[in-house]
């Protein structure tokens, strides 16, 4: 693979992947755990839709095609100075090639150095909390 390529989310042509892998991420875990899909769907992707509409993802893809997203993460930094990750995911044949770094590094010019809070638990916020001092924060997901 070669290193990825990081651009701008891009609404037409990256929101079916964005959505649906958001989705296959939380759905069963954390504070999502209890939800059945058709009550993740009515309940919880409001609050999606609402933090793709005030933040952005910044997308990881090849740098020959732009086409091609290896991952992409939705986060901010807060006027506070909190770095706060909404999501975060790498499609499973690019894992472990740098691609969930290089858009941490990009995003979050503290990262490592200070807490990042995280909205949505997954398997990747439970597998780095200590690497990248990650900290739940889920109420910061309605932050505005």
């Amino acid at each position: 693979m070669a290193r990825p390529e990081l651009r701008a989310f891009e609404p037409s042509t990256d929101s079916a992947l964005v959505m649906s892998s958001w989705a296959h991420q939380v759905q069963g875990r954390g504070a999502l755990a209890e939800l059945s899909p058709a009550e993740y769907h009515r309940l919880h992707r409001p609050v999606v839709l609402g933090l793709l509409q005030r933040v952005a993802p910044l997308v990881a893809c090849s740098p020959h095609d732009p086409a091609i997203i290896y991952g992409w993460l939705c986060g901010e930094l807060l006027a506070e100075g909190q770095q706060v990750l909404h999501m975060i995911y790498t499609r499973s044949a690019y894992r472990r090639q740098g691609v969930a770094s290089a858009l941490l590094q990009v995003t979050y010019p503290e990262l490592g150095r200070a807490p990042l809070y995280y909205t949505h638990e997954t398997r990747a916020t439970r597998y780095h909390r200590d690497r990248w001092q990650l900290r739940a924060a889920p109420h910061l997901a309605q932050v505005m």
